[in-house]
């Protein structure tokens, strides 16, 4: 049995309308949940604990970005496998997995495959795959939606040279290095090349064509400015912040891959 973790206000409210064809598709796939509707985000954790028992195929968070990074949160310690039913245009995971829409995920859950993927921390909060720190202001406005709100996070007065400049930013490598500079975006990638708990950090400056890489496990960033950190379009925090590396791996239902994909990295 699945635990579906449901968010009624992601996606304009769109899960109400959909709900009665989500859950007679979901019987007729021959698929067996528990369908919880959360009241707020907040309760995710709680809903967790005295639904979890049930899980025994893993944890479906219904819902967008936000909904997606306060279930996997909530969960991370649990070991269970996880899924998204993606509602709404925001679902920046659920894309990068190749699931499609509500229907697609839905169906995926009858007979998914299942690939590992490595967790870091943002403070105390877990993210999978990447994070983005935006010190540019013309970059910012790419994410943000609506003039007023762009005016309000910026500042009515910014100039033009202020919009472009970046922020000047300290970045703190494992413990031991530090160095200092006029950051546009900071790009922090979970990546099973090197190892171990190791993070690709891309750091782009001047030229966003060729951005400085590094390798680390963990990193503390902080600028003269507070900059904001990114998953998919969701702001998760604002800088000064701490970010790690995890050896823990979760696992996540996908679509059905060939046979010579269907490979998981060893944890």
């Amino acid at each position: 049995m699945y635990l579906l973790l449901a968010n009624p206000e992601a996606g304009s409210k769109r899960f109400q309308k959909i709900k009665p064809q989500l859950v007679d598709y979901l019987n007729k796939l021959g698929v067996r949940f528990d369908l919880v509707e959360l009241a707020n985000l907040v309760d995710a954790e709680e809903a967790m604990k005295k639904h979890i028992q049930h899980a025994t195929r893993g944890v479906i968070a219904i819902g967008g970005n936000a909904t997606v990074n306060t279930v996997i949160n909530s969960m991370a310690d649990e070991g269970m496998p996880f899924g998204i039913i993606p509602i709404g245009k925001t679902n920046y995971l659920a894309h990068s997995l190749g699931i499609k829409g509500w229907r697609n995920a839905a169906k995926l859950l009858a007979e998914p495959d299942k690939i590992a993927r490595r967790l870091g921390k943002i403070g105390k909060h877990y993210f999978v795959d990447k994070i983005e720190i935006l010190g540019s202001h013309n970059l910012l406005s790419k994410y943000l939606k609506g003039e007023g709100f762009l005016k309000k996070f910026l500042g009515s007065s910014a100039s033009s040279s202020e919009r472009t400049a970046g922020v000047n930013t300290t970045i703190s490598f494992d413990g031991t290095v530090k160095v200092t500079t006029l950051v546009q975006k900071i790009s922090a990638k979970l990546n099973d090349e090197k190892g171990g708990k190791k993070i690709l950090l891309e750091i782009t400056t001047d030229d966003p064509k060729n951005p400085t890489r590094l390798w680390m496990d963990e990193l503390e960033i902080e600028g003269d400015k507070k900059m904001p950190v990114l998953m998919g379009n969701e702001t998760v925090a604002h800088t000064p912040v701490e970010i790690k590396g995890c050896s823990k791996y979760i696992e996540l239902l996908i679509p059905k891959l060939p046979a010579k994909l269907a490979k998981s990295p060893k944890k």
